[in-house]
């Protein structure tokens, strides 16, 4: 059976009717990372067979941080590090006094 090999990551819409690319709004389901081997009549079927069709700027810029590894993913978050909000502390409840236990208690 022939196989084609993925170059980029690609999801499903919701619907799991096409393949759209990275950072598409439609994009709902991961379905192939770049590197994957997928049958050849499901890449025919979704259309993935010959030339990318052109995408919009903002898609374009999306699936280029979408396309990032591991390490490089790991190194984008710790040099932007995510506002952290504050919090106002709890106050802390009243101390009750417990009442003493029955082996405290003497008897008379």
């Amino acid at each position: 059976m022939a196989s084609v090999e993925i170059n980029r990551r690609l999801f499903l819409t919701a619907d799991r009717e096409r393949v759209v690319e990275a950072g598409d709004p439609d994009a709902a389901f991961l379905y192939a990372t770049p590197g994957k081997r997928i049958p050849a009549d499901e890449a025919e079927r979704y259309g993935l067979l010959g030339d990318p069709p052109e995408r919009a700027p903002e898609v374009e810029a999306e699936a280029a941080s979408a396309d990032l590894t591991a390490e490089e993913e790991v190194d984008r978050l710790q040099a932007e590090p995510e506002p952290v909000p504050e919090v106002e502390a709890e106050p802390e409840p009243p101390k009750v006094a417990k009442p003493a236990s029955k082996r405290s208690r003497r008897r008379t």
